[in-house]
């Protein structure tokens, strides 16, 4: 699957809502014009960042279920989990998974998804592990792996690779992500979509213009992704507006 093959965009505005609004369009839309997906990026799993692991209720909090419903009786149907890999996978990305934290993920996850919306699961890292930038495709394919492992049953999840990547190489950004879905499919996680994220924030103003530090935007870096499984890689990107019209 190549870049031009899927696009996956995601535009978020501050608007009416806590939380930003989140469009998530594929190139594949009904040929009504509506959106395939529309949907709400939840945070709050990934607060307290400075405070590792931190404590559930002080540092960080996950998404009301109650709030969710509501978005999905208004015709939503994707929600964007955020969460901190040094939460669910602690000390060491090879490692195991952290109990109580997974154990919350997984009913968030489950809560969306028996609503018939798809969750969006995504480690709200910038292409970091606690503050270092990821060098390890090998230890980054393991983290995949160890997660996807968990949720490869339910059709109703999105596999969201890293949020933000910037500041780094362009080449390992693609790296990163190629690594990601080799792991994820290989846990047998085959029915779900998997989204990339490039590098410079994955700005889609600056997609083929911001450089990263080896001089490769991510038009040129991010282009030969491949999936073993037809049809399920997308590719996202972020536009930041100021004011949304309904």
């Amino acid at each position: 699957m190549h870049l031009s093959s899927l696009l996956f965009a995601a535009g978020l505005a501050s608007v009416v809502f806590s939380q930003p609004l989140t469009r998530l369009d594929q190139r594949a839309a009904s040929s009504s014009g509506k959106l395939q997906f529309v949907g709400i990026n939840e945070s709050g799993p990934e607060f307290g960042e400075g405070n590792i692991p931190g404590r559930l209720g002080t540092d960080y909090t996950w998404p009301d279920l109650g709030s969710i419903g509501t978005f999905v009786n208004k015709g939503y149907n994707s929600f964007r989990v955020n969460f901190l890999m040094e939460r669910l996978v602690p000390n060491k990305m090879t490692g195991s998974l952290d109990a109580a934290y997974l154990r919350n993920l997984t009913e968030t996850v489950d809560g969306i998804t028996k609503l018939g919306a798809y969750a969006i699961i995504v480690p709200h890292n910038y292409g970091r592990y606690y503050g270092e930038i990821i060098t390890s495709t090998k230890d980054f394919g393991a983290f995949w792996k160890t997660v996807a492992a968990k949720f490869k049953d339910n059709k109703k999840v999105i596999f969201d690779t890293n949020n933000e990547f910037h500041d780094e190489s362009s080449t390992l950004v693609a790296n990163l992500n190629q690594a990601a879905i080799n792991a994820i499919r290989s846990a047998g996680a085959v029915s779900q979509y998997i989204t990339v994220e490039g590098n410079a924030y994955t700005g889609a103003w600056t997609w083929t213009t911001a450089k990263g530090t080896d001089g490769k935007t991510n038009g040129e870096a991010m282009g030969a992704l491949t999936d073993s499984v037809n049809g399920k890689l997308l590719y996202q990107m972020h536009q930041y507006l100021d004011s949304v019209c309904f």
